[in-house]
């Protein structure tokens, strides 16, 4: 089994300042930072910075940081890339890196926090290719099989290339899944939860069934992730959209914050009766 390896920042260190571990301070693609954060950043970023640096830090408020930071090391060590960890300078980090990775177990476990259902939402237009061909395709796939959808992550946020290759599944009650069907109509990055966009399918499929089956990945950023492709069946519980939640036609416009209560209320009830 593959030992993730780390490099501790030192305590002056900044994530937007040169490599303190090559020679001349540049990072390049084969580093990563996973940053601890301390109580007064409450909110996950995850980005490149202009030092070519790529950094994830979860957010105080977000939990299981010991699961995502081991999750984080294993998948990037298995991608190549050497991970440095920064922390406030009352955390070992050392001791929490060695705890984090003795007690997180293997992806293909389903563990105490796993949620049962997973989102991924697509555009109208998206689904329909979707539902003809049976899989739900990762971007990388999408790229080479139609060329018909570009990737807003890579773009603006310098995500990995490994990233593209994957089917990113979020958390029930996240608006990340809706922020990307938004960004890519806008077409530019947004995480405003009152942008006006229009929906398309919420897919809702079953997380502890992919994890059992070993096609689930963890990175520590995403929930779960599927390599390249994502079979309807057996996985996809039901797609939600629009007409589902109102019919009628009587909410004039659409917002990630209206949309995805309405769209889970609708699922629960669909679960509720099976």
């Amino acid at each position: 089994m593959l030992i993730p390896e780390h490099f501790k920042a030192p305590p002056t260190w900044d994530y937007r300042s040169g490599n303190p571990f090559t020679p001349g301070g540049s990072y390049g693609a084969e580093w990563s930072c996973f940053r601890i954060p301390v109580p007064s950043e409450p909110h996950s970023f995850n980005g490149r910075g202009a030092n070519g640096l790529y950094v994830f830090c979860p957010g105080h408020s977000c939990g299981n940081l010991e699961e995502r930071l081991a999750d984080f090391l294993r998948y990037e060590s298995a991608h190549g890339r050497r991970v440095i960890v920064a922390a406030p300078s009352d955390i070992d980090v050392d001791a929490l890196v060695k705890r984090s990775l003795l007690n997180t177990p293997d992806g293909r476990v389903v563990r105490r926090t796993d949620p049962r259902w997973v989102v991924h939402s697509t555009p109208l237009e998206s689904w329909r290719g979707i539902q003809k061909s049976g899989e739900l395709w990762s971007l990388a796939r999408l790229a080479k099989e139609t060329a018909s959808i570009a990737g807003i992550g890579a773009r603006e946020l310098g995500d990995p290339q490994d990233y593209a290759e994957y089917v990113t599944l979020g958390d029930v009650d996240s608006l990340g899944p809706e922020f990307v069907v938004a960004s890519h109509q806008r077409g530019t990055v947004t995480t405003n939860e009152t942008v006006p966009y229009g929906p398309g399918q919420r897919l809702y499929f079953d997380c502890h069934r992919i994890i059992r089956d070993g096609i689930a990945c963890r990175d520590g950023l995403h929930t779960v992730k599927v390599r390249d492709r994502l079979p309807l069946k057996p996985y996809l519980a039901a797609a939600v959209g629009v007409k589902d939640v109102d019919p009628t036609g009587a909410v004039p416009t659409w917002t990630p914050r209206l949309f995805v209560p309405r769209a889970n209320a609708h699922f629960r009830e669909m679960i509720a009766r099976t």
